[in-house]
């Protein structure tokens, strides 16, 4: 059925009762009351228990019953809608990884998912109704400005920040928020996300300490080192970089041999030796020990 027109006194039931045993059976098809009572209070008690719409009888032509009817099927497929957006995105908010949390144009916690709770350790009861507990007091007037950003129509995009947890432990943050506009399109709130980025950055910091601990040892080597791009389509071998030891073994300066060939960068090696001893190593992976003829002032050095 498209829609029920219900009257309010039946034989078998009256009033409210009507409208709560039809709703039951109704589902999702919507309801609009007909009835002798010209009662305000029951009107809206009528639409509290699920109708769409009140009609008193003998106060309607059939101009006004229809475009009643009509309204009533239109707002229950727009409520559906509506209604199937916000479970759908509430099963997202649910599933994500990251901390989200809605809050009123006072920057007080209106939502506060699961994320979150673990995130932070503070419940979404703990949580409701504050500025977010993991914002420091130290850092209440730079989170007040941001949150002001954010109303004036300034999304942020993967801010990075310290935040604390329950337990009075530091985490490191990915930021990104924007705002929440009501029907007449003022800003009434925001939507936060955190993403906990603290191993990311642990990680990324190990990585760059690791880095520069090769760097050092590459450079320090006494040994003559070139770390060559491997060969693309035939071409050859190109230089991305040298060690000081290589500078000194031939007199020459990393950033002019950088992006050369190897027979360009080092032009005193014997290089179809050379370039023979690096497609080996190429093609079967494994390192390869062997005396390269280097010539030095016309005479070959070994």
């Amino acid at each position: 059925f498209d829609l029920v027109l219900l009257d309010l006194t039946l034989p078998d039931s009256t009033g409210l009762n009507t409208v709560r045993t039809a709703r039951a059976a109704a589902g999702v098809t919507p309801i609009v009351v007909m009835t002798g009572l010209d009662d305000e209070e029951t009107a809206l008690a009528a639409l509290r228990e699920g109708a769409q719409d009140y009609l008193v009888k003998g106060k309607f032509d059939s101009y006004e019953l229809t475009r009643s009817l009509r309204y009533s099927i239109e707002r229950q497929r727009v409520e559906l809608a509506l209604r199937q957006t916000k479970e759908a995105l509430e099963a997202i908010i649910a599933a994500t990884p990251a901390a989200v949390l809605s809050l009123d144009a006072e920057g007080r916690v209106v939502t506060w998912n699961e994320s979150a709770e673990h995130m932070f350790g503070w419940s979404a009861a703990e949580a409701s109704g504050r500025t977010p507990p993991f914002v420091p007091a130290e850092g209440e007037a730079e989170f007040d400005f941001l949150l002001k950003q954010v109303l004036a129509g300034e999304p942020v995009s993967e801010l990075e920040a310290r935040r604390r947890r329950k337990d009075g432990t530091l985490i490191d943050v990915s930021l990104s928020a924007s705002r929440i506009r009501g029907a007449d399109g003022a800003a009434t709130g925001a939507v936060v996300v955190l993403s906990d980025v603290t191993e990311r950055n642990r990680a990324a910091a190990a990585l760059r300490e690791s880095e520069e601990c090769f760097r050092n040892l590459f450079d320090e080597m006494s040994s003559g080192v070139a770390v060559c791009e491997t060969p693309n389509q035939g071409a050859s071998f190109v230089v991305k970089s040298i060690n000081r030891g290589a500078e000194r073994l031939d007199s020459v300066r990393r950033e002019q041999v950088v992006g050369r060939s190897i027979q360009q960068a080092f032009p005193r090696v014997e290089v179809a030796e050379l370039l023979a001893v690096l497609q080996r190593v190429w093609r079967t992976g494994q390192p390869e020990r062997r005396p390269v003829a280097w010539y030095e002032d016309g005479r070959i050095a070994g």
